[in-house]
């Protein structure tokens, strides 16, 4: 009936009248509209999702469409699942080049989808939608919902898209956010940077130069949310991780033995979450320079004796106090031996969900 309303209008195009635009996809996505409202206490999956889909295509109704998406998706992962089962994807992945009205849904659409299935990460960084989400971190403007919204999209980019984050300064922008009165926000542009340097020496080298490190720690002596200070103490755990670190001298020594120093302190912190971050944080510090702490506390056996009490959680106390000289006044740093000195990752993720 639609195409026959279609061909109906050519002798009147043929004769320069103007196109009467058809009532099909109105009419569809109002009845999807209806089955938001009520169809969906049934369980039932609307049939009328392929055809909101296909109404994207269309300016005329893509913002109504854009919207009616959007709540079926914040209705939960099994409705998420199903529009990426239909091929949501490749629809919602072409509007990031439309202009800024529609960037809000577009942010929450794609936060929805990568909470669900984080492999269309890669979709998004073959197609640059990485400078789309760091526009909008950096865009003032925006609220703090958005903009964290925006930085979890960006954490998962960053699980295959290190490199081409750091071509596009990742890094300063999320700096930028450290001191904004969101604690959401904060939140998870530290977790963002944690994913940014995680395993990947030109991102360390590059926040090391900045001063990162030095404005987290300052961050941290005055966080208020328990969250965000658990996500700071993982981003500077994190930073001790992996394979390698930024290269020896002065300026990683200077890093590897501020971490300990800024974080032991919040062992005595009322949040079991942010006293496991310290200790994971503190194991990272171990690991990374094994012989030098090892030749402080009087050798090997002593050292494989802390790192064993760590992984137990009747012993919260044990590796800040190992810091210390045996007459408890704060022990002198070592700095790190140049060669055989070894090294662990950390076998976790930050944990949560998306904003």
């Amino acid at each position: 009936l639609a195409t026959d309303m279609c061909l109906s209008q050519l002798p009147r195009l043929l004769s320069s009248q103007p196109y009467v635009h058809t009532t099909f996809f109105h009419e569809h996505l109002s009845a999807f509209e209806v089955w938001l409202r009520f169809g969906h206490a049934r369980h039932e999956p609307p049939d009328l999702l392929p055809i909101v889909l296909q109404a994207l295509l269309s300016q005329v109704h893509r913002p109504m469409a854009l919207a009616h998406l959007s709540q079926f998706l914040a209705m939960g992962s099994p409705m998420v699942a199903q529009a990426i089962s239909i091929g949501i994807v490749p629809y919602v992945l072409k509007l990031l080049q439309t202009p800024t009205d529609l960037r809000d849904v577009l942010v929450h659409i794609w936060t929805r989808i990568l909470t669900v299935d984080m492999t269309c990460q890669a979709d998004l960084i073959r197609e640059g939608g990485h400078v789309y989400f760091m526009g909008v971190l950096a865009d003032e403007h925006a609220s703090p919902l958005l903009r964290a919204q925006a930085a979890f999209v960006l954490s998962v980019i960053l699980q295959g898209g290190q490199d081409v984050c750091h071509r596009c300064h990742l890094h300063a922008a999320c700096v930028n956010q450290l001191d904004d009165p969101s604690p959401l926000l904060r939140k998870w542009v530290v977790l963002c940077l944690a994913k940014y340097w995680r395993d990947f020496p030109k991102g360390k080298e590059a926040c090391a130069q900045l001063n990162v490190i030095q404005k987290l720690s300052a961050r941290l002596a005055e966080e208020p949310s328990v969250e965000a200070r658990a996500a700071l103490v993982y981003a500077m755990g994190t930073f001790l991780s992996g394979e390698e670190a930024i290269p020896s001298g002065d300026l990683r020594r200077r890093i590897d033995y501020a971490i300990p120093v800024r974080v032991a302190p919040l062992i005595y912190d009322g949040s079991l979450l942010v006293r496991r971050e310290v200790l994971v944080a503190l194991h990272c510090f171990l690991m990374l320079n094994l012989k030098p702490v090892a030749r402080h506390l009087g050798g090997e056996t002593t050292l494989w004796q802390l790192l064993d009490a760590a992984h137990h959680p009747h012993h919260p106390y044990f590796l800040p106090s190992a810091l210390r000289a045996p007459g408890g006044s704060a022990a002198q740093p070592v700095p790190p031996g140049s060669a055989g000195a070894a090294s662990a990752d950390t076998p976790r993720s930050s944990a949560g969900t998306s904003p």
